[in-house]
């Protein structure tokens, strides 16, 4: 199971000659699933852009659902480097909706217990003032300590990274304990990989699987699918593709 996290990420300070600026990601309350970037200036802000790097094998977000006061624009970069830009088109400033809140950040954790991950701010960072005049920034990284809740159901998810190569991860989450098996097969339904063959606790699993089958040899380029297998009658299959 995938879970939302809350978190408070760390404060970015902007400064310049005649302003005091600050950009802050925080959570926005003790029971929220969202980070949100808040930005507090005694100068108008009329854009802002940043990359943040996170661990794509314990976190994932998904670009389309970020939002913010105005448009917002963010798109995953690969290798888990997210990039997230805002401004108006209109040339106007940018108005939080509430708190100061100018862009919401849903993260997920890939399956995970009690993490600890890195948010790191990477690239070139941007505050803009008016007619675009830029802003020096420095930037402090995070780290995101996650405590994730036992599983109510059981799941699986689609392999992350897919196309893949050389190695790929599948999270899966278990509701009551027992017997799981989750095997790798190629499209004749031949076994290719036995991942889980045993008696498992009810909890958030992750496993990777590294492209080799069962006999220790690395597996042509092509298409492959994976099925697990859990207490309960559960049974639930999903496609990869190992590209070389």
């Amino acid at each position: 199971m995938r879970q939302l996290f809350i978190t408070a990420i760390s404060t970015v300070l902007v400064s310049a000659i005649f302003a005091s600026t600050s950009v802050v990601l925080n959570k926005a309350n003790e029971t929220s699933s969202h980070v949100t970037v808040q930005v507090n200036s005694d100068h108008d802000i009329y854009g802002i852009q940043f990359d943040l790097k996170y661990d794509p094998s314990k976190l994932s977000i998904d670009p389309s659902l970020i939002i913010g006061a105005e448009d917002v624009y963010a798109t995953d970069k690969g290798n888990g480097i997210l990039r997230v830009l805002m401004f108006d088109f209109d040339g106007q400033p940018l108005h939080p909706k509430s708190a100061n809140a100018l862009i919401t950040l849903p993260f997920e954790v890939n399956g995970l217990n009690d993490i600890s991950s890195l948010l790191e701010f990477t690239g070139e960072q941007i505050v803009a003032g008016y007619n675009g005049e830029k802003i020096d920034a420095s930037f402090e990284n995070f780290y995101v300590n996650v405590e994730a809740e036992l599983p109510n159901i059981t799941s699986l998810s689609k392999n992350y990274p897919n196309p893949f190569n050389p190695s790929t991860t599948i999270n899966y989450s278990v509701s009551k304990s027992g017997f799981v098996s989750l095997v790798i097969y190629d499209l004749n339904g031949a076994t290719v990989k036995t991942l889980v063959n045993q008696v498992v606790d009810r909890n958030d699993y992750s496993i990777t699987w590294d492209g080799k089958n069962n006999n220790g040899q690395s597996v042509a380029s092509g298409q492959y699918f994976y099925v697990m297998k859990a207490p309960g009658g559960f049974t639930s299959s999903e496609y990869m593709t190992l590209l070389k």
